[in-house]
């Protein structure tokens, strides 16, 4: 066994424990969470433990002949394992895990998925016999006579309960009811520190600030990033000035950018962040930078971002619910959609069948035959794999520049409220969307903006599904990304969050061809198949 990151660990008899959580409403720090898995003599009581926990950890316990190792539901705090030579290695860091199974090639199906999807599915990694701990499972490995036997159990799984019975304004309350109790955990948790957002203009982040408002709690500070007079920025100031709450921003542009990517501590970054299966997260880590360096952040400060899980139901499109029989084969579909960085018509028809496999190996125990259950079978897919590897993945930035951080919206009782929801107040996200606008008002007496133009996405939305009805979508994005390929400048030279200035504009410029976006370009440059050259004369 091998921990990484040895200031973020708690170790005492063999318990090895980071994060903290709640169990029922007493809240344990790491030293009570290691005093809990103390008392744990059993395989069945280790997963008793776990099923009891609400929070953001991870923890290893080794006994004479066993280990018990497990990451909480939504994967935060990753850990990985390998086994050779009739010995199994586990810790928080991939890396090392690589180095004692020796494993020198990437397998080619996961670099293949890396490079379409920004991370690999299931438990495996870009390296065959490196394995990663999977979304609310526990890792056993038992010492036998001659080696070490290691196996896997799922202690959480997302499972749906629909109440149909259930009014929308009944929902509502039950709603509000939900997240008052999840931003009480959140202000115990924080106990009295700054707590800095990262407030963009659309609904969650928004619903943190407004939470916090309602709550009383002062000490807050909210920041946003991108180009000067980026529309984000614009409304997360008009929100911030509205809640009296201090606001910070860090300008972006593509000559920064080019500086930060090249820097060591990028380097370094990317060596803890990827855990050998996932593109870096980016967007905001060199916002956290800089704003440590002005000392515009506190050194005891804890992030929380907006990110959430639900409500899920928008990742079905809603065409799939007028018709009775969806199918594997349209659920694979629908989530190969999320296998979007290059365009996935041009892979070998074989290597596509092998994704295809791989998808419903980790679709276990679904069903895709009727709209909700393929709903359901989605919702689970995303959680477990997009949301968990991709999104959550995120919080590497403020670990790697000293902070803590915690993730209200992924909150055990707010997930489990969502699994109640039925589809119809889940779809375009209507219920949340209510429930935001009303809060807004509520808090501050009028309704701000979340977009320029606010109807954009369900215009686009309406478009897709009529496109997918008629079977020209492959046409439509085709023509679409052409126009945008032939834009590739005011593309490089207008991106609000100037990402693509990590690569000179000539490169751009050879790459781009409509359908990509910059973690398109990050996977390839992580597994070595671009390099983002230099160039002595930049636009």
């Amino acid at each position: 066994m091998h921990i990484r990151n040895k200031r973020l660990w708690h170790a005492r008899d063999g318990i090895h424990v980071c994060g903290n959580a709640f169990e029922d409403h007493e809240f344990k720090d790491t030293i009570k969470l290691i005093e809990l898995f103390a008392n744990v003599k059993s395989k069945a009581g280790f997963l008793s433990a776990l099923q009891h926990l609400n929070g953001f950890y991870a923890v290893i316990k080794v006994n004479n002949h066993e280990v018990y190792a497990a990451v909480d539901r939504i994967r935060s705090i990753p850990l990985f394992y390998g086994s050779t030579e009739g010995n199994a290695y586990i810790s928080d860091d991939a890396h090392w895990v690589r180095d004692q199974v020796r494993d020198e090639e990437f397998s080619e199906i996961a670099e293949t998925e890396f490079i379409m999807a920004g991370f690999v599915n299931g438990s495996e990694t870009l390296y065959p016999n490196v394995k990663q701990v999977q979304a609310g499972e526990a890792l056993i490995a038992e010492y036998g006579p001659e080696r070490m036997k290691i196996s896997t159990v799922r202690y959480y799984c997302h499972i749906h309960h629909f109440n149909l019975k259930i009014t929308e304004q009944e929902l509502l309350n039950r709603h509000d009811e939900v997240l008052l109790n999840v931003f009480r955990r959140l202000i115990r948790w924080a106990n009295g520190r700054p707590i800095a957002v990262p407030l963009s203009g659309g609904y969650d982040s928004r619903l943190i600030v407004l939470m916090l408002k309602r709550l009383g709690y002062e000490n807050v500070i909210a920041f946003s990033y991108g180009r000067p007079g980026d529309e984000e920025s614009a409304i997360s100031k008009e929100l911030a000035q509205h809640l009296n709450i201090r606001w910070e921003f860090v300008p972006y542009s593509n000559e920064a950018w080019y500086k930060w990517f090249r820097t060591e501590e990028r380097k370094l970054y990317y060596r803890m962040a990827d855990g050998l299966s996932s593109v870096p997260h980016i967007q905001d880590w060199p916002a956290v930078w800089e704003m440590k360096r002005a000392e515009q952040i506190p050194e005891d400060a804890v992030f929380v971002p907006g990110h959430k899980p639900y409500p899920m139901a928008q990742y079905i499109p809603s065409y799939c619910m007028s018709i009775k029989y969806v199918g594997k084969n349209k659920f694979l579909e629908i989530v190969l959609g999320y296998y979007k960085l290059f365009e996935l018509e041009k892979l070998n028809p074989g290597i596509v069948a092998q994704l295809r496999r791989r998808i419903i190996d980790v679709s276990e125990c679904s069903r895709f035959d009727s709209p909700e259950d393929a709903a359901v079978a989605i919702e689970k897919w995303v959680l477990q794999e997009w949301r968990t590897k991709f999104t959550v993945n995120s919080v590497r930035v403020y670990e790697f520049f000293g902070y803590e951080w915690w993730l209200p919206l992924w909150d055990k009782e707010l997930s489990d409220f969502w699994c109640t929801v039925p589809i119809q107040y889940k779809i375009n996200k209507k219920l949340y969307k209510s429930y935001v606008a009303q809060l807004t008002k509520e808090i501050l007496g009028v309704d701000l903006r979340t977009a320029k133009n606010p109807g954009k996405s369900t215009i686009m939305l309406a478009i897709k599904n009529i496109a997918r009805k008629t079977g020209l979508y492959k046409q439509a994005r085709s023509i679409y990304r052409f126009s945008k390929s032939m834009k590739a400048s005011k593309e490089y030279e207008n991106l609000p969050l100037a990402f693509y200035g990590v690569m000179p504009k000539e490169q751009f410029a050879k790459l781009y061809t409509g359908g990509e976006n910059i973690n398109s370009f990050l996977a390839l440059e992580r597994l070595g198949r671009i390099s983002f050259e230099a160039s002595e004369k930049r636009s």
